[in-house]
């Protein structure tokens, strides 16, 4: 379960409700304007492990989401091996008028 979803003007802030002995990997993700994977969707901007992070925008965003992956086991799995995941909705950056 997330604890905490925190948008911001600058950035995105995810806090997992971690339980004891598992682990988290956070992915934020997205599709940048430019550069080289420009117009590329769902790419990982950023991962990290642990019970919270925080992806500051870098202005080409076009949006941004987290997903959270743990090693726990998934109750009811689709298929043999599936984990518990949480997903954001994605979050559309402010652009400011320096960044257009």
């Amino acid at each position: 379960n997330l604890k905490s979803v925190v948008a911001r003007s600058t950035s995105l802030t995810v806090t997992v409700d971690a339980q004891s002995g598992v682990q988290y990997e956070i992915r934020f993700m997205g599709t940048r304007r430019s550069g080289p994977d420009a117009g590329k969707p769902g790419i990982v901007l950023q991962s990290s492990r642990g019970t919270s992070a925080r992806y500051d925008f870098r202005g080409n965003e076009m949006y941004v989401c987290a997903s959270v992956i743990s090693t726990r086991r998934h109750p009811n799995p689709y298929q043999a091996g599936d984990v518990e995941r949480a997903w954001t909705q994605p979050v559309i950056p402010v652009r400011s008028s320096s960044s257009r």
